[in-house]
């Protein structure tokens, strides 16, 4: 999928309001997602702490994009609700978000997907092509059916 029709972001995340921190999507494929952010500036981010965002909040940007780019996929998965089980190779390479006035641009990249368990990511967070974070992030799905049996 390379060419889209508008959306709206936050009806694929189960977040509302100010939590919902993607401003668009870039690109979208099988496999990859890119999108970018400029609410790392709004001084009502929910994720600031004494006024500052740190650079481990791009962790939730990434996993935002995850849940985009599943919810934009299969149907067979989209609506799992998902949880962040799993940080692997965190590299933080700034100490805040909030001090860049470009976009955040956010790239993640699925590894493994199972439409009963989960999936991996590579997650990759820059400004102006500088490094901020990066990543990989297990996302384990909250199935009822699989709790059940």
């Amino acid at each position: 999928m390379n060419s889209y029709e508008p959306i709206t972001i936050a009806d694929y995340l189960p977040h509302a309001g100010n939590m919902c921190l993607l401003s668009h999507v870039t690109h979208r494929d099988d496999t990859t997602l890119g999108c970018e952010a400029q609410s790392h500036l709004d001084l009502k981010n929910p994720l600031r702490s004494n006024n500052q965002l740190a650079a481990i909040c791009g962790v939730e940007y990434a996993a935002q994009a995850m849940a985009l780019h599943m919810g934009l996929g299969d149907v067979e998965h989209s609506s799992q609700k998902g949880f962040l089980a799993s940080l692997k190779t965190v590299k933080l390479d700034c100490a805040r978000l909030d001090t860049l006035n470009e976009p955040l641009t956010i790239n993640v990249s699925a590894l493994f997907v199972d439409p009963n368990l989960g999936a991996m990511y590579d997650f990759r967070l820059t400004a102006a092509q500088k490094p901020l974070v990066s990543g990989q992030c297990l996302i384990l799905f909250a199935s009822t059916e699989a709790r059940s049996s």
